[in-house]
């Protein structure tokens, strides 16, 4: 039996919450230290995976929630828009701002868009590993 689950002691939402924010805030110190620099194109393929997850993700929740009882993913489901509009809006300010590698501005933006783009995927596995199996 999995630790992060659905109808187990930890939810899987507030696990990838978790690790979303520890990226999110080692990513803007690495930024700011200098250690790591972000090259503005990921700033573009940021915005295009996005918008089209988001794109995906609403057609085939449109789909699939007609068909089955989507009630039980509430906070998975909430979790992966937050992360898509995020990542969309922050991709949006970083692409328009151009921050320097070693700003506190930049430095805060970097890491709102890899939280939100970590936010996004392991929202996406919560909703994965609840939909099909989540004792395993």
């Amino acid at each position: 039996m999995s630790i992060l689950c659905c109808e187990n002691k930890i939810p899987c939402f507030i696990g990838s919450i978790i690790a979303s924010v520890i990226v999110g805030v080692a990513s803007a110190f690495l930024q700011f230290a200098g250690i790591i620099t972000v090259a503005p194109v990921f700033y573009w393929v940021a915005l295009g995976f996005s918008a089209t997850f988001l794109a995906i993700y609403l057609v085939i929740s449109g789909i699939s929630c007609k068909a089955y009882n989507c009630r039980n993913s509430c906070a998975n489901i909430s979790l992966v828009i937050a992360g898509i509009l995020g990542s969309i809006v922050s991709s949006l300010l970083l692409l328009a701002f151009a921050p320097v590698a070693t700003s506190v501005l930049g430095a805060i933006l970097v890491g709102l868009l890899l939280l939100f783009l970590s936010l996004l995927i392991t929202g996406t596995s919560c909703i994965i590993k609840c939909s099909y199996d989540c004792e395993n």
